[in-house]
């Protein structure tokens, strides 16, 4: 099964983000989209365009 088909299982609540940083804008916008909760300690996106997608995502969901 691939992670973004487990973010539309009810049963997941959250995700913790430990992909390559280039990878986090996609991962974390997904997760914002489906409803999850989202947590990383890592550096948030490489580029600060990407930076501000996340926050805009959460806040649409």
């Amino acid at each position: 099964m691939h992670f973004f088909d487990l973010l539309a299982l009810p049963e997941i609540d959250a995700v913790i983000v430990d992909a390559p940083t280039s990878m986090h804008r996609d991962v974390m916008v997904a997760a914002a989209r489906a409803g999850k909760h989202i947590f990383t300690e890592k550096v948030l996106t490489p580029t600060l365009a990407e930076a501000h997608q996340i926050p805009a995502a959460v806040e649409q969901a």
